[in-house]
């Protein structure tokens, strides 16, 4: 019965993580070990598991300049809000 629920209840709403699936199961349902068959059943969706390995983009990695070979070569300027007015 509980896996069977577990199952329905991830399909129905999107493949929703574990916390989300423990919050609505357990407003009506109750069964033995509950949370670990939903963090289970998690781990095993073939879904789940290709979308969580998409990796987002590191963003804001500092890069290295130089060395220059003459005076004002290589310059940086930072702005507050940019040259927009």
């Amino acid at each position: 019965m509980g896996r069977k629920a577990i199952e329905v209840i991830h399909k129905r709403f999107g493949h929703i993580g574990s916390a989300q699936m423990i919050a609505l199961l357990t407003k009506q349902f109750h069964f033995r070990q509950m949370h670990k068959k939903i963090i289970e059943h998690r781990t095993k969706c073939e879904v789940c598991i290709k979308n969580k390995l998409r990796k987002s983009q590191d963003y804001g990695k500092l890069g290295h300049l130089g060395p220059a070979s003459q005076p004002f070569q290589i310059m940086s300027l930072d702005t507050i809000g940019g040259f927009a007015g």
